[in-house]
């Protein structure tokens, strides 16, 4: 899980250099809101438009039909976030899971131990 938490922020880390690397920005509009992912459509420079399958990073206080102002990646423009915002709001999730990962392995712990005791 420690892995796991690590590659959240690493990997935020790292889409969050491509895109100060090669950056656009546009205007998009939210288009829906789940648990999993907020869905963005924008148009780019060249007048394209996308709706990046991924989602949107960073999508925190967003609402359907909001529109928000979002850099992405010039060359790869399923990578976008909003602008403004960076990689180490990753932390917080990642602490959160770790967290949660952390007490359910203590939980299982001791119940290893506490039925140890038992059979003795």
């Amino acid at each position: 899980m420690m892995l796991v938490c690590a590659g959240m922020v690493i990997t935020s880390a790292l889409d969050d250099m491509a895109i100060a690397r090669d950056r656009g920005y546009a205007t998009a509009e939210v288009v829906d809101v789940g648990a999993l992912r907020t869905t963005v459509m924008f148009r780019d420079d060249a007048g394209n438009y996308y709706q990046p399958n991924d989602g949107l990073k960073y999508p925190t206080g967003l609402e359907r039909g909001q529109k928000v102002r979002v850099e992405y990646e010039v060359s790869h423009p399923d990578n976008v976030k909003v602008a403004g915002r960076s990689w180490t709001l990753a932390f917080l999730p990642a602490l959160s899971s770790m967290a949660v990962a952390l007490l359910i392995g203590a939980l299982l712990l001791a119940l290893v131990l506490w039925l140890e005791k038992r059979q003795k």
